[in-house]
């Protein structure tokens, strides 16, 4: 969110400079706006970890959802590149590692209410 780019060139490797001026800056303002949703997302994450550790598998759903549909989503509007960005492959990891920490959450819970 705070990088000139927004992101887009510099993580996402997105060549701005083949777009017009306008289209750049669009695509530098989409990035700003979905690293500030990833702020907000993150925040509320670490609050349901402080505060309020009986949403954790909760927040492991939202997590698994939202990278599948990632995935998803790329597969059916790719976008592109100039180089593989690092959500590429870290879609793939996020997916079964929140699948397994969703489980060891639930798993863990059910022995504390014995």
């Amino acid at each position: 969110m705070f990088a000139p780019d927004g992101g887009a060139q510099s993580i996402a490797t997105i060549p701005l400079d083949t777009l017009t001026p306008r289209g750049a800056a669009t695509v530098v303002s989409l990035f700003a706006l979905w690293g500030l949703s990833q702020i907000l997302l993150g925040s509320i994450y670490v609050v349901v970890l402080w505060r309020y550790p009986a949403l954790i598998p909760f927040m492991y759903v939202l997590t698994i959802v939202e990278y599948m549909m990632r995935i998803f989503v790329g597969t059916l509007k790719p976008i592109a590149t100039a180089g593989t960005p690092p959500g590429a492959f870290g879609n793939y990891v996020v997916v079964p590692f929140a699948c397994i920490m969703l489980f060891l959450s639930l798993r863990s819970r059910g022995r504390d209410t014995r």
